[in-house]
């Protein structure tokens, strides 16, 4: 328990030299030691007895700001502030994903989806809440003396692709695919066409529009699916030509690559590592950043699982039905286990948002999910965070919105 309160408050601090100012107890006798007392609720108890506490609805606020556990209340002396809201635990449910343990509600996929979370519920998916706690602590010990400086309010920003369907129509079952769908005109658009004139071979256009914003990283995440399940296809090997091909391009816009692991793999944990290998394999260096294809995360196992095969960064979390904070929070975050309460070294990047979620999922039209878009933003913008969006080469591509759109969510970046 000490690991996680010391990692939380460390978290919401942004600064580890303070955490020592900040209590969490409920022994009055010990809040002498400390400028600010985080009251503990129920939360953790319930926890260590096998059982999981779940959030009152509707939440009570603290300021504005919803809080899970505890009590939104706040006393002061000369040198004391005690704070009934559990910070750390509400902090904790959300940075681990902790309703995820005892709502067994998933989508098609095996995916929690956004209507099920509490931050959709309680209306408050849009705000990183969690670092709205940092806030409120931090000027908490100030209120008392305590010079904490203020984080810088930088945002920082990860431009990537996943590439799922990087060209169409280039082989026999691809061809024939499409005369079976019906696609006659796309199949005659590209079955003659060079690989840079295919429909979805949109990279070069997707590097330049990368490119626009300098100090941004840009992934490029690959997949080398090795088991047939029906939601990997097409099977694009990483060996053929044109993925080689793709592969000289990306290198010559200076993208990093990641690891896109397959739909299979969250079933076939094994996988996981052995699709690394042949990606590394092929590319002649090592990959450390993975986003799970369909951002497929079933269980905790996986998560794991990319550990062993020494994955360091993960961009899955995110919601595909939904685009916010998933997490409760737009700053990178260690991997907190929620059932062996570990703080794992596997480093959370929560992906703010994904072309999908606004047309597929949403069904918004283009003004609606630029708007939502600007805002999530100004969120990462306000709290110094970590701005993740997820554009697929297939989708910009004409017929759609999303080219248009993340031309110009680039430029408002800018």
């Amino acid at each position: 328990m000490a690991e996680i309160i010391n990692y939380i408050l460390e978290f919401l601090l942004q600064d580890r030299s303070y955490v020592r100012y900040v209590g969490y107890t409920k022994d009055t006798d010990e809040w002498k030691n400390y400028k600010v007392v985080i009251v503990p609720s129920e939360f953790f108890d319930y926890h260590k007895a096998g059982t999981s506490l779940a959030p009152h609805s509707p939440l009570e606020e603290l300021s504005g700001t919803p809080i899970l556990f505890g009590t939104p209340c706040i006393s002061q002396t000369k040198d004391l502030v005690v704070i009934k809201a559990d910070l750390v635990a509400s902090a904790f449910y959300l940075l681990s994903r902790y309703e995820e343990l005892s709502n067994p509600n998933r989508d098609k996929h095996g995916r929690f989806p956004a209507s099920e979370s509490i931050a959709s519920k309680e209306n408050f998916l849009h705000r990183p809440i969690v670092d709205e706690y940092g806030v409120k602590l931090r000027d908490a010990l100030r209120s008392v003396g305590v010079n904490i400086p203020e984080p810088k309010a930088e945002m920082s920003v990860v431009l990537t692709h996943d590439v799922d369907i990087p060209y169409v129509y280039r082989n026999f079952l691809s061809i024939l695919g499409g005369i079976k769908r019906g696609e006659f005109k796309q199949v005659l658009k590209n079955i003659f066409r060079p690989l840079r004139k295919n429909t979805f071979y949109t990279f070069p256009w997707l590097l330049n529009q990368d490119e626009r914003l300098k100090n941004a990283r840009k992934i490029y995440f690959l997949r080398n699916p090795l088991f047939p399940e029906y939601f990997d296809r097409p099977y694009n090997r990483i060996e053929s030509p044109d993925m080689r091909y793709l592969l000289r391009e990306l290198k010559q816009g200076e993208a990093e690559l990641g690891l896109h692991v397959s739909y299979a793999s969250a079933n076939h944990l094994e996988l996981i590592k052995e699709e690394k290998v042949s990606i590394e394999r092929m590319i002649g260096r090592t990959i450390t950043a993975n986003r799970n294809h369909y951002l497929r995360l079933k269980t905790n196992k996986q998560l794991d699982a990319l550990i062993g095969a020494g994955i360091k960064e993960d961009f899955t979390i995110g919601f595909a039905d939904k685009a916010g904070f998933r997490l409760g929070t737009c700053r990178p975050v260690r991997y907190i286990n929620p059932e062996t309460l570990k703080v794992e070294d596997l480093i959370l990047h929560p992906l703010t948002m994904m072309d999908g979620s606004f047309s597929t999922y949403q069904k918004m039209d283009f003004a609606q999910a630029y708007d939502t878009a600007c805002k999530l933003i100004e969120q990462v913008k306000k709290h110094g965070g970590e701005l993740v969006l997820l554009w697929h080469n297939s989708e910009v591509v004409d017929g759609n919105y999303h080219k248009q759109l993340y031309k110009i969510l680039i430029s408002y970046i800018i």
